[in-house]
């Protein structure tokens, strides 16, 4: 029996990360909730100058390119939690000056990764190329 797949739409919650004074872009982060909680790597958190193990306030900066015209596009996050205990490369962030622009109809649907082995899958992202802004 086949089942019916419905892709999702990556760049509807894939926000850019970017350094708290600048526009360059340093990776790629996924709104999970409407509250404007982020998930993304150690390593761009880093890169945006943030220590992503260090919950001290320091805010780095988001950029949602699908918000609508008239939304503020540009946000601010900081560092809420990552696992101490482990050296993964998983940090959550939280938006510090308000909700995601985003509506609940535009969040990613999470679930288990039990029939992905060996299925395809999309990814999209913000890469730091000159050419390609996003791929």
């Amino acid at each position: 029996m086949t089942e019916n797949v419905v892709t999702q739409r990556l760049r509807d919650f894939t926000v850019r990360i970017r350094p708290a004074d600048s526009e360059s872009i340093v990776g790629t982060g996924i709104v999970v909730t409407t509250d404007g909680k982020i998930v993304t790597c150690a390593h761009v958190v880093k890169s945006a100058g943030v220590e992503p193990r260090e919950l001290n306030g320091k805010e780095l900066g988001i950029y949602f390119p699908q918000a609508q015209a008239g939304e503020k596009k540009d946000r601010r996050a900081k560092v809420v939690a990552f696992f101490p205990d482990f050296d993964d490369d998983v940090v959550l962030l939280q938006l510090t000056d308000g909700s995601a622009p985003l509506g609940p109809e535009l969040m990613p649907v999470l679930g288990t990764a039990e029939k992905s082995q060996d299925n395809a899958f999309r990814s999209y992202g913000y890469r730091r190329l000159e050419d390609y802004v996003a791929g």
